[in-house]
């Protein structure tokens, strides 16, 4: 099993959380040095997911407020999962390794279709084509 990704980990640190947190509590909570928690939120602030609060002459950080509502996640996960039932018998697992498994052969494909979903919309030429569900 590989080490979980940093930003994850800020991520589930923050929302349990629940409040805006300086940044020194991120990093504890995250487990991780507050130089990579400070990498990290700086390019997490740049996407739009965390919001920097100024006060009393502390930085406070704090997700979009989306990422409290637990509904959220679990709609996505309702209307991924029929997804990633179906393509499952698409995939051709017999050309893998045993260093590669099933699940994160099905995770990296559903990654790229979100890679993919994401540069239509930037590109806005997702709505604009007719090969849309």
């Amino acid at each position: 099993m590989t080490e979980k990704d940093p930003i994850l980990k800020i991520v589930e640190a923050m929302q349990k959380a629940d409040k805006p947190l300086i940044l020194n509590h991120i990093a504890k909570h995250a487990g991780a040095s507050a130089q990579l928690v400070d990498y990290h939120l700086g390019q997490m602030i740049k996407k739009g997911l965390v919001l920097c609060l100024n006060e009393d002459d502390k930085k406070y950080y704090i997700l979009q407020p989306i990422f409290y509502d637990e509904n959220w996640l679990i709609a996505l996960y309702k209307m991924l999962t029929p997804f990633v039932e179906g393509m499952s018998d698409k995939i051709g697992y017999e050309q893998y390794s045993l260093d590669i498994s099933q699940e994160r052969v099905v995770i990296n494909i559903l990654v790229m279709f979100l890679r993919r979903f994401e540069d239509e919309l930037e590109k806005g030429t997702f709505l604009n084509t007719s090969n849309n569900v």
